[in-house]
């Protein structure tokens, strides 16, 4: 009986896209993003852009002020 391998339906379920960027940030802003990986939340730096992320654009998107503010349109 095989096991482990390559099997349909396997593995661990993507949970979107996959794209690769450079950020630049002043050291100390990386240093606080460090302490909070190292304190356990979030657990590494794509969980903590993609918490950013989701942040912002609740915000910008449910706060009709401050969507008209913005220096892009996320009007459809």
């Amino acid at each position: 009986m095989s096991r482990g391998g390559k099997r349909d339906g396997a593995g661990r379920k993507s949970i979107g896209v996959k794209r690769t960027v450079g950020i630049t940030l002043p050291e100390d802003q990386w240093e606080f993003v460090d302490r909070l990986i190292a304190r356990g939340w979030p657990a590494n730096l794509s969980e903590y852009f993609r918490f950013a992320h989701t942040r912002l654009a609740f915000e910008i998107t449910t706060d009709e002020e401050k969507r008209k503010t913005m220096p892009f349109h996320c009007d459809e």
